[in-house]
């Protein structure tokens, strides 16, 4: 699964997730595809990957087997002090533990908190007599697959929300991923911006101008937004209660005591009038006249028979 884009581009991909996975404590990625290759390379197997090195074929102290690199790299002077260092793994292993021959005896200071270190590293199972194979934990067959990469790093740098996705069939996805992205609160608001660093002229909202611009007010505080709430309410001639978040939108919704099918189409025309109101916000901050104000209601109203008759 190759990164699209130029060089420059996936390099600043892999950069920020890079980033990301060191923040979460996820080892980081280093090509454009995730292959089991590169799970051994990079320690990504640590804890998602295990070795069954169990027949001669792994080095004990050249190979990354056990821990984030090779035992050569992370206690180098215990690997000068080896009596054999081409040893497989299978050779330093017997019925009493580990065999860590040594030239001479280590008494003390830093070669003996480096012996220990090692030790603990060290697994307690004993071997059997199978060959050396690589399992990927993330899976109960042992196989490694993408899926289960991505959704390690989902749940490492993702938020998560306290609600399951919500999908609507009958409005387009790009609707769908809108108010995904809004349960979420990662709309590009003037708040939302502000917090990453980008620098604006002004953060109040662009509709009132007399609020900080966050989703909440943007959807639900804003008087253009309770106006338009009022409307889409003696529209459906239900009794709305006031909406202060997007939970509360689909609680009120899944809650109704009407059938299904009323359910489905509140929640078509709730999800429209949001989506309507986040492109009226943005003709407004980008200086388009693709909507106007006295036509958001009749952009609701076609919008949700288009979406939910086709």
């Amino acid at each position: 699964m190759a990164e699209s884009g130029t060089p420059v581009l996936r390099a600043s991909r892999r950069r920020w997730l890079n980033q990301k996975m060191a923040e979460s404590g996820t080892p980081k990625m280093t090509d454009s595809c995730f292959t089991p290759k590169m799970a051994e390379s990079e320690g990504f197997r640590t804890p998602n990957a295990a070795m069954d090195f169990l027949e001669g074929q792994t080095s004990f102290w050249c190979d990354t087997w056990c821990a984030v690199t090779s035992f050569k790299n992370l206690f180098p002077r215990l690997y000068a002090l080896a009596c054999n260092p081409d040893a497989v793994v299978a050779e330093m292993r017997s019925a009493n533990g580990w065999n860590l021959e040594r030239n001479r005896q280590i008494t003390g200071g830093v070669v003996a908190t480096h012996l220990t270190q090692m030790v603990a590293l060290l697994p307690v199972a004993p071997l059997s007599g199978s060959s050396d194979t690589w399992r990927w934990v993330l899976e109960g067959d042992g196989r490694f697959t993408v899926c289960s990469v991505r959704r390690r790093i989902e749940e490492s740098i993702l938020p998560v929300g306290n609600r399951s996705t919500r999908w609507n069939r009958f409005v387009p996805i790009k609707v769908n991923t809108f108010i995904w992205r809004l349960a979420l609160d990662r709309l590009p608001t003037r708040c939302n911006l502000d917090r990453r660093g980008i620098d604006l002229p002004s953060l109040l909202c662009p509709i009132c101008d007399g609020h900080v611009e966050e989703a909440r007010h943007l959807f639900f505080y804003c008087q253009l937004a309770v106006d338009v709430w009022s409307r889409v309410e003696r529209w459906l001639q239900q009794s709305f209660l006031m909406f202060m978040h997007l939970d509360d939108v689909f609680d009120w919704i899944d809650s109704r005591p009407t059938p299904r099918m009323d359910r489905i189409i509140t929640d078509t025309v709730c999800l429209t009038a949001l989506w309507v109101l986040w492109t009226y916000r943005n003709a407004v901050v980008f200086g388009t006249l693709e909507y106007r104000k006295q036509f958001i209601f009749d952009n609701i109203v076609s919008f949700s028979f288009i979406w939910f008759s086709s």
